[in-house]
Parts: structure tokens; sequence; C-alpha cells
């Protein structure tokens, strides 16, 4: 009868948590911290030498996960170890799933009052850039031409010459806009 022995040592590990689901489709799940984020396990050392983390019982992300949450959760203690701990505290930072897509050369619109005389002779430049922000989904399917740069002639100062417009922009999806548009005026004739 051959009998192996196995020196009992003991080593820190970091603490790695399971997740398992997801949040709502426009939230994404952001950092996930512990505490503390090592633990000392104790056990034959050729167990430990084989183990890189430690892992959590499952933290579960689901429909009705819209914020930051904090939760005690149980480690899973590798086959033959026993851990100086049972459980560990768990920050999980929920976000928004919010991106942002530049389109660029999109032509500027020009609007007037009905009844009004007033036209635009010459717009330049007559083509803007345009970032966007929203909901990941939305402006990974948002197509340019739902995308409206505009400037607005009854807001000129002089009915006749030269004279600069702010340059406004109208997204027409909902949960989308614009937030940077340049450049941010036109010359207008």
């Amino acid at each position: 009868v051959k009998i192996e022995l196995d020196k009992l040592v003991s080593a820190e590990f970091p603490v790695r948590v399971k997740l398992t689901g997801s949040p709502p489709e426009d939230y994404s799940c952001g950092s996930v911290v512990t505490t503390p984020e090592k633990v000392k396990l104790t056990g034959p050392k050729t167990v430990l030498d084989s183990l890189v983390y430690v892992e959590t019982k499952p933290v579960i992300l689901g429909r009705l996960t819209i914020e930051d949450f904090e939760t005690e959760v149980e480690l899973v203690e590798p086959y033959k170890t026993r851990s100086q701990l049972d459980k560990v505290k768990v920050q999980v930072n929920i976000k928004k799933a919010i991106e942002t897509r530049r389109f660029q050369a999109i032509p500027v619109e020009v609007l007037k009052t009905p009844n009004s005389n007033l036209k635009a002779k010459k717009v330049s430049p007559t083509n803007v850039d345009v970032i966007v922000r929203g909901p990941q989904k939305d402006i990974e399917a948002l197509d340019i031409s739902k995308v409206h740069p505009f400037i607005n002639l009854a807001e000129a100062n002089k009915p006749v010459g030269i004279f600069k417009l702010k340059i406004n922009c109208y997204v027409n999806v909902p949960k989308i806009e614009a937030i940077d548009i340049r450049p941010q005026e036109v010359e207008v004739e």
C-alpha cells in the first residue's frame, strides 16, 4: 500500500465574482469590486498550486437590475481547502449603456417661417459633422437620414447681407440627442 502525503500550505488568492444573467437592454454591468479583494486559503500544496483565483457563488443580474448594488456572497471553496472567510462583500456598478456616434458631412437644412420673404442664397459651409448620444442599441441602428442639422432664418437679426446663424439639430429618434455640431455656426448670405 502506497500512501502519498501532501504538504498543508496557505496562500492568498484574488476573488472572482461569478455573474449570471444580464441587466436590461439599455444597461450594462460596470465595475465589480469585492471586499476583501483576496482571501487566504489553506489546503494541500498540489491543490493550491493549481489555483489562480477563488470564485463566489453566482450574483444574479436581471431585468430589474438598473442601479448599483452591494451584497454579501458566499465563496466556493475549492476541493480540500479552507478559507478564512465564508463570504465577501460584492459591489456591482450598473450603468446606462450610452454610446456616442459621429456622422460626417450632413447637409444643413434651411428653415424659414411661412409667409416669410427671407431666403438663403448661400450657406457656408453646407455640410456639418454631428455627434449624437443615446442608448447603445438605438445608436447602432441610427441611420443618417434621421439626423437633421438646420438653421432657422427666423433667428436672423438682419434681413439682408451676410450674417452668422447657430446650427441646431433634430434627431428623429426618441432617446437620442445631438450633443455636438461642428462647426457650430454657418455664414448665410
